[in-house]
């Protein structure tokens, strides 16, 4: 009977090693496997407040965190859980933000201020949007890419933004129609240059390639920053 219970005991330690073990393990991958985030979204939901009622900007919270200082401006990121548009209110999904150099934020990115030390800050946006990517005026000396890797020049700001629910799912994210814009490095005089692009990429000083689907096909347009031109590459096959 003794030797059946040290044998049982024997065996329960040994199982619970194995579960200790393997606890461990999992940990150990969990620290060195990066994390993956899902798309970032902004989830539209309607206004809770009476139809002749204005939301009160005050109730909005929003996070601010310094970005990068050029010339004489200061850039702050204006980040949101919820932004308010007229009677509808976006919800941004936590963790779920993308900025010019991929930081992954727990708010999406719904606008930018500009500050100057002797004159009053002014935003980006009239009405907060989902600033899926950007790039700042640059010398070349710090990184103004997209993707926070291309050291080139760069004369004015660039902007990758989605403003409307263009696929109607309640959604804001790259699912619907993504446009592209630039202003001065001051965020200034901000100009439609495409809509509905697909990607775009910083590849050389001043010059912007920009992709975009018209049925189905991939166009590739070339787009000059300093001369403020856009151009299709011919691509035919």
């Amino acid at each position: 009977m003794k030797s059946k219970i040290f044998s049982f005991i024997s065996k329960s330690n040994q199982i619970l090693f194995f579960l200790v073990a393997v606890g461990i393990i999992v940990t150990m991958l969990s620290s060195v496997i990066p994390h993956t985030y899902a798309p970032a979204t902004v989830k539209i939901k309607k206004s809770t407040e009476k139809k002749n009622q204005k939301e009160d900007p005050a109730k909005m919270q929003y996070h601010k965190s310094f970005y990068r200082h050029i010339k004489d401006v200061y850039i702050i990121k204006v980040q949101a859980d919820t932004i308010m548009r007229k009677e509808i209110l976006y919800y941004a999904s936590p963790r779920l933000a993308s900025v010019s150099n991929y930081d992954q934020s727990e708010h999406a990115l719904v606008n930018l201020i500009f500050s100057k030390e002797d004159r009053k800050s002014y935003k980006l946006l009239v009405q907060d949007a989902y600033i899926i990517s950007f790039g700042i005026a640059s010398d070349g000396s710090t990184a103004s890419g997209k993707y926070g890797l291309n050291h080139f020049k760069l004369e004015k700001n660039i902007y990758e933004i989605v403003s409307n629910d263009t696929n109607g799912d309640e959604l804001l994210s790259t699912k619907d129609k993504k446009d592209f814009y630039i202003t001065n490095y001051d965020g200034k005089q901000m100009k439609s240059i495409l809509k509905d692009i697909s990607n775009y990429e910083l590849i050389a000083d001043n010059l912007v390639l920009i992709t975009k689907k018209v049925d189905k096909q991939k166009q590739f347009y070339l787009f000059d920053v300093t001369q403020e031109k856009l151009k299709l590459l011919d691509t035919k096959i």
